[in-house]
């Protein structure tokens, strides 16, 4: 281990993203803490902390389209640097304004940072892979267990994880946490961004409520949602899967029903043939099967394990996807 190196580019300019990037949010999520994971944070209450993992074990395919295999991670972000450490992805998932950070809860703030190290850690920050869904997908994660945010109270707690996906997808879950004055607390930064030695590449951004935010991108601006997300809330962050967004312009012609759906799905449109090819993907972008309508335009999709898909046809020489639930 030893401390992290941040890049600091003070003439870096915005140029935008080539990825087209979605966002799915999934509520009432179980919320599993590390276990057998490697700690980073000290052993003893701490205030500030920077820790640099050198090639973890795989390598991640960012949003900016490089290769990311070290990753440092702070009191507060997880920071993902490529092997000559020329490009970074920042990735913030809870951080309230620019004054507030998270610390141990056994941290004294009448007292140094010096004489705190005589206090037993109360909260640790670590990191785990794992392997991950029936494909077995490499996951880099991230946890801040039991952590408060300096100038809160002593019974304060949150809990929260970072996933870092091999294909790029970022996920941030939040479990139980615990705030005595949450309106003292009323905007938490939660974003992602990438940048190289000379340019941004992108900037993201969730803003407004927590239980219904948005996706910002803007560089101007730092955005905020108003309050801590809930236990059991897991924001989503992937690359579309064929680098457009779901179209509207044909999409309102075509029904699929029954959707959700256990069994199979029926497609009505009046500009769809027998033998146009339907296409399936994961959320993470990776394609799963293609098949050709049949003269039902019914597909069987009882083989699918259950969770969220998108079928992506061809209307007029027009790509229109629709969102698929197996349950």
């Amino acid at each position: 281990m030893k401390t992290i190196y941040t890049l600091l580019f003070s003439f870096a300019v915005f140029i935008g993203s080539a990825q087209t990037i979605k966002f799915e949010l999934r509520e009432n999520q179980p919320y599993e803490p590390l276990t057998d994971a490697t700690v980073l944070s000290p052993n003893y209450a701490w205030a500030f902390m920077e820790e640099l993992v050198e090639d973890f074990g795989f390598s991640i395919n960012s949003f900016g389209d490089n290769a990311l295999n070290n990753v440092g991670v702070s009191e507060y972000e997880v920071v993902l640097l490529s092997d000559d450490f020329t490009v970074e992805q920042t990735l913030t998932p809870l951080v309230n304004g620019e004054e507030f950070w998270f610390l141990d809860r056994g941290f004294d703030e009448e007292k140094t940072v010096e004489e705190n190290e005589s206090n037993p850690s109360q909260s640790t920050i670590s990191y785990k892979l794992e392997k991950v869904g029936i494909t077995g997908e490499d996951v880099l994660k991230v946890e801040w267990n039991n952590v408060k945010l300096n100038g809160s109270t002593a019974a304060d707690s949150i809990n929260f994880q970072v996933w870092c996906y091999k294909d790029g997808t970022i996920e941030y879950h939040y479990g139980p946490s615990y705030l005595a004055e949450p309106v003292f607390f009323d905007e938490f930064e939660i974003s992602f961004f990438e940048q190289n030695e000379v340019e941004f590449l992108y900037y993201y951004a969730l803003s407004g409520n927590p239980d219904s935010p948005s996706l910002v991108k803007d560089p101007e601006f730092i955005h905020y949602v108003d309050a801590l997300p809930k236990n059991g809330t897991v924001y989503r962050f992937y690359r579309s899967a064929t680098g457009i967004d779901e179209n509207e312009s044909d999409e309102s012609s075509i029904r699929v029903y029954p959707n959700p759906t256990s069994t199979y799905i029926s497609l009505s449109a009046e500009n769809l043939k027998p033998g146009t090819p339907a296409t399936f993907y994961e959320l993470t972008g990776k394609k799963v099967f293609t098949e050709k309508l049949n003269t039902n335009k019914a597909i069987d999709i009882s083989h699918l394990p259950k969770g969220i898909y998108f079928l992506e046809l061809e209307v007029k020489g027009e790509l229109v996807r629709k969102k698929i639930v197996m349950e």
